[in-house]
C-alpha cells in the first residue's frame, strides 16, 4: 500500500477536518506519521501574548510600544488583540491556545492569524509551514494537516506531492457539529471570515468528500488511499512504459531492425 508523504483534510469550520485526521492516524497506525497544523506557530505567538499580559508587561503604552517592537507589529494591532484575549481570560485565566475553543479563541485566531500577519505577508505561514514539510518529507515521514485554508497553503501542499481532500457540508449542518463538539453557535462574522471562505473556492482538490451523504470515515479513508495507491501506480506504468520506448527506439537505431510496438 502506497502512503502519500503529505495529504491535507480541508473544509471550513465543522466541516470533519479532525476526525478525518484522527481516523486516518489510527488507519496508518505508524510511528512516522505526524500531525502539522499551519496553525501551530499562530497559537505558539498568541500563547506568549498571553503570557506577557499575564506578567503585566503591555499594561502601559510605554510597554506596549516596546513589545509591539519584537513581535513586528503595530501598537494598534496589539492593542487590538488584546481586547479580544482580556475577555477570554476574565472567564479563562489558563487560556491555551493549543487546548480551548471558544468564541473568543476562534476570533483571535482569525484576527492575529489574517488581519495581522497575512496582511503583512500573505504567505507568512506558508513559510514557515515549507520548512517543516521539507525537513519531514527529507528524513521519510509522513504528514496529515488538517486546517490548510488557503489557496496559497493549498498550493504548497501540491508543490511538495501532497494530496489535498475537501470535506462538505451544508453550513446547517456545520453549526450543528460546532454546537456538539464546542457548546458555542459561531455567529456569521466567523463562518464568514476569509479563513473558512476562501478555501471553499478552491479549484484544485484530488479528493472531495460530501461527509453527510457519506459518513463512514473509515471506508472514505480507505478509498483515498486506495485512489492514491491506483494513481501512483497508473505514474510508474507510465515511466516504465516511457522507457521501454527509449531503450527499444535506440535498440532499433542500434542494430537498423524494423520494430513495430504498441504499448
Amino acid at each position: 500500500m502506497s502512503i502519500p508523504n503529505i495529504i491535507a483534510f480541508c473544509g471550513p469550520m465543522g466541516s470533519g477536518k479532525d476526525s478525518y485526521g484522527t481516523t486516518y492516524k489510527n488507519f496508518i497506525n505508524s510511528k512516522n506519521l505526524i500531525h502539522y497544523s499551519f496553525a501551530t506557530p499562530l497559537k505558539e505567538e498568541l500563547n506568549q501574548i498571553v503570557k506577557l499580559i499575564k506578567k503585566n508587561k503591555l499594561d502601559s503604552d510605554e510597554k506596549l510600544s516596546k513589545q509591539s517592537k519584537k513581535l513586528n507589529t503595530s501598537k494598534n494591532e496589539l492593542q487590538e488583540l488584546i481586547i479580544i484575549l482580556s475577555e477570554e481570560l476574565n472567564t479563562n485565566p489558563d487560556l491555551n491556545f493549543f487546548t480551548d475553543r471558544s468564541i473568543n479563541i476562534r476570533k483571535a485566531l482569525q484576527y492575529w492569524g489574517t488581519t495581522v500577519r497575512r496582511t503583512q505577508d500573505i504567505n507568512y505561514w506558508v513559510k514557515k509551514a515549507r520548512i517543516f514539510l521539507e525537513n519531514k518529507i527529507f528524513i521519510g515521514d509522513l504528514v496529515y494537516i488538517t486546517d490548510a485554508r488557503f489557496s496559497n497553503e493549498c498550493n504548497l501542499i501540491r508543490d511538495l506531492g501532497g494530496v489535498l481532500v475537501y470535506l462538505e457540508a451544508p453550513e446547517r449542518e456545520r453549526i450543528k457539529r460546532i454546537e456538539l463538539r464546542d457548546g458555542i453557535t459561531p455567529k456569521k462574522e466567523l463562518l464568514n471570515h476569509p479563513s473558512e471562505i476562501e478555501i471553499q473556492s478552491y479549484p484544485d482538490f484530488n479528493i472531495k468528500i460530501n461527509t453527510v451523504e457519506n459518513n463512514d470515515l473509515l471506508q472514505n479513508i480507505k478509498k483515498i488511499i486506495k485512489r492514491w495507491d491506483l494513481n501512483i501506480s497508473s505514474f510508474l506504468f507510465t515511466i516504465f512504459k516511457f522507457y521501454v520506448i527509449i531503450f527499444l527506439l535506440k535498440l532499433e537505431v542500434k542494430t537498423k531492425w524494423n520494430i513495430h510496438i504498441i504499448i
